[in-house]
């Protein structure tokens, strides 16, 4: 049974198989995230996007905790499901627009690889809490300038 277990965590956690692509793991998942969510915003709404970053993140935050366990790497390269839930979060905001989808994905990924202020003292927590938090932690600033921006531009 812990064999299946960990498959399942692997397979979640390295959004099989963005994980195992050989450089910038955490940028193609996360565009991979950006197109899922802007096609699910134009079809269903944003509110499923958002719905589905959380299922994502929970899943995630479950499936790394097994995953880093059992491989002893504290934020293997491979785990991009983080990416996924942080750049849906972001992509929930952006709702049906094109520009502000790219935009979303833009300031995601500049977030994401700067980690300013708390977004990299996050990433210090333990264990799956860490190589989750400061993905989501993007993902939530970056909603909220899109919807400032949004807001400002009267869009």
């Amino acid at each position: 049974m812990e064999k299946i277990n960990f498959t399942i965590a692997k397979f979640v956690s390295n959004v099989w198989p963005l994980g195992l692509f050989p450089f910038a793991q955490g940028t193609l998942c996360s565009f991979f995230a950006a197109i899922i969510g802007f096609v699910i915003n134009n079809l269903f709404g944003s509110e499923i996007t958002l719905l589905l970053a959380i299922v994502s993140g929970i899943a995630g935050w479950f499936s790394t905790n097994v995953y880093i366990k059992k491989s002893n790497n504290k934020d293997p390269s491979e785990v991009v499901i983080d990416e996924f839930s942080g750049q849906l979060i972001a992509s929930a905001a952006a709702g049906t627009s094109l520009l502000f989808n790219i935009l979303g994905f833009i300031l995601f990924r500049t977030l994401d690889i700067l980690k300013p202020g708390i977004i990299k003292k996050v990433e210090n927590l333990r264990g799956a809490t860490g190589v989750m938090m400061d993905d989501w932690i993007a993902g939530i600033f970056t909603f909220i300038l899109i919807i400032l921006i949004r807001n400002f531009l009267n869009y």
